[in-house]
């Protein structure tokens, strides 16, 4: 069955200026359609259905390629199989998961996950991101920044997803088996972190660069952490992170320990991140 778009819309005639471009198809044969490889996970079938339920099918094609793999639409074809109602579908040749990713780069559809899914499955599946989504499946509790940084990613404040969604994450199996330690040492901090006021990736990506720092006793910070975390003013920047973790290092030292300067290491730190960028 075809429906063309004057149907859809019931208009009698097409308005002056307006023409047909894709033609608007439909089925019950839900067989003939195939799930893409590294396309998102379907999550909201369910709220699909409980709309359809509510106010009823509304025509808002599932759009497909030539070899009617679902490029954007499963939750809605889930939904119309499971309620056994039409399938409305358009046809556009050539349509890859590589587009898929460049248009929901733009928009709002997929979030971090559903890109980092994306490259784990199909034929240009990365290791790099299969231990991306190894890690987060371990470590749920972090931000995939926390987790980008752990394997050593130094991308600045807020374009670790950017770097995910294109595609430009990396990640070595060395560099993998590290950030697991890293990370296994970094939950013990968790439960005190999230009792101190302000964004908790500040301090989680402080305390990864403690755990690189080897001027730092790992179990001797985490049990001056522990003792005197309630201390810690509201954490803004990670440079405010390092200045309340260098105190409470620092704080009534036993003679096995020398103190830590954390701030004027990062400065250092920081510059040289810089410097590397302009390639100077």
């Amino acid at each position: 069955m075809v429906v063309s778009m004057k149907q859809i819309k019931r208009l009698p005639t097409l308005p002056e200026g307006m023409q047909e471009s894709y033609k608007v198809y439909s089925t019950m044969n839900y067989g003939m359609f195939r799930f893409i490889d590294g396309n998102r996970d379907i999550t909201h079938a369910g709220k699909i259905k409980k709309s359809i339920e509510a106010v009823g099918l509304l025509v808002c094609p599932v759009l497909v390629n030539e070899k009617f793999e679902i490029i954007d639409g499963q939750g809605r074809f889930t939904a119309c199989k499971e309620l056994r109602l039409p399938v409305y579908y358009v046809v556009q040749p050539g349509i890859t998961i590589e587009h898929v990713r460049k248009m929901n780069s733009v928009a709002s559809n997929w979030k971090i996950r559903d890109y980092v899914h994306s490259f784990t499955e199909g034929a240009d599946k990365r290791d790099d991101y299969i231990y991306l989504d190894s890690l987060q499946k371990q470590f749920p509790i972090f931000s995939y920044k926390i987790l980008s940084r752990a394997t050593g990613q130094h991308s600045g404040n807020g374009k670790c997803e950017g770097m995910i969604r294109e595609g430009d994450f990396s990640c070595t199996q060395e560099e993998y088996e590290e950030a697991v330690r890293l990370l296994t040492w970094l939950q013990n901090f968790s439960d005190c972190v999230k009792e101190i006021r302000g964004k908790s990736d500040y301090m989680y990506s402080a305390l990864i660069y403690c755990y690189r720092n080897t001027d730092i006793d790992r179990e001797y910070l985490l049990k001056k952490f522990q003792q005197r975390y309630k201390n810690t003013p509201e954490v803004a920047s990670i440079k405010g992170a390092l200045e309340s973790i260098e105190k409470m290092y620092n704080a009534h030292q036993d003679s096995k320990h020398e103190p830590v300067f954390l701030i004027s290491d990062y400065e250092r730190y920081m510059r040289a991140q810089n410097r590397a960028k302009r390639g100077l």
